[in-house]
């Protein structure tokens, strides 16, 4: 059983990909149109579209790994105590503006 699971929630993160992938073609598809004088119908709406179908495939997806929905590229190289400090920075940051 968590194996098709686990497929589905793979699925899930391409998906993703390929949504973000179209928000990619549509906007090229509209610049390009523009400079050579042409308009692409309903583009801002299959942008959105894709992006919130992005955001909702990718959360799924995330949740899997076991990730967090955020770019950890730069701290995962951290060592333990400087990731620390910086993550508690990070919350202290937060809870200031959540409480404002």
């Amino acid at each position: 059983m968590s194996s098709i699971r686990d497929k589905f929630y793979l699925a899930s993160g391409y998906a993703a990909g390929f949504c973000i992938a179209l928000i990619m073609v549509v906007i090229l598809l509209q610049i390009v149109g523009r400079i050579f004088g042409f308009i692409i119908p309903s583009a801002e709406n299959v942008s959105g579209y894709a992006l919130a179908a992005s955001t909702f495939f990718g959360l799924a997806y995330t949740f899997h790994e076991g990730g967090h929905i955020r770019v950890t590229l730069v701290i995962q190289k951290w060592p333990a105590k400087a990731r620390f400090v910086q993550e508690l920075l990070v919350l202290l940051f937060g809870l200031g503006l959540a409480a404002t």
